[in-house]
């Protein structure tokens, strides 16, 4: 199984070369399978979770991991329900409870914008559908941006299942971005860490 983290400004019409997809796509092989590359082979499973995300706990990943084997998933991600969703992309599901588009707040309606649930940024792939759903990706849209979002549409529309675990606790998902951020979250990690010694005492 091959990790990858990374934090990085959007990129850009100009700058296709930065940004989430392209990591994920450079940290992907580039040779025919069996790649040497990390060991991969062609039923490796791929994980990223972004580097700003310090409270996901290795339970969740876990989790997410298995939701997506489970599931015979393409990919997995991970969800959380918020009252406010603010920027964050929202996680459309179908009937079956399976996901089938994250719709980032610019480019959402009003409608898709009362859901509450939203995009939590924790993802599991099959590795060998991953590479050709990021070589689809376009920077259409209201920010001119390349979303790894976008890859879950584009496995829906290409006949693939998507499965979305979603965080008993949403503080897993919160972000640094912002000294205030990273008070937020050192905060949060104490409690977390003091209740875990009250409990076992």
């Amino acid at each position: 199984m091959a990790t990858c983290a990374s934090k990085s400004r959007p990129p850009s019409r100009r700058d296709p070369t930065s940004g989430w997809p392209s990591r994920i796509h450079r940290a992907a092989p580039a040779t025919p399978w069996p790649a040497p590359f990390l060991g991969f082979r062609r039923k490796a499973k791929f994980w990223w979770s972004p580097a700003d995300t310090p409270l996901i706990l290795p339970s969740s990943l876990r989790a997410l991991l298995e939701l997506r084997r489970e599931r015979g998933a393409a990919l997995a991600v991970t969800t959380a329900i918020l009252s406010d969703g603010s920027a964050y992309g929202r996680v459309v599901r179908d009937g079956e409870d399976n996901v089938v588009a994250i719709v980032e707040a610019r480019d959402s309606t009003e409608a898709q914008r009362r859901i509450k649930e939203v995009n939590a940024g924790s993802y599991a792939f099959d590795l060998a559908a991953l590479r050709p759903l990021l070589a689809q990706l376009s920077p259409d849209n209201a920010q001119g941006e390349y979303y790894l979002t976008d890859v879950v549409g584009l496995a829906v529309a290409g006949g693939l299942k998507v499965a979305g675990l979603q965080l008993e606790d949403a503080s897993e998902m919160a972000g640094v971005n912002t000294r205030a951020d990273l008070a937020l979250v050192h905060r949060l990690l104490n409690l977390r860490t003091i209740a875990r010694l009250q409990t076992g005492g």
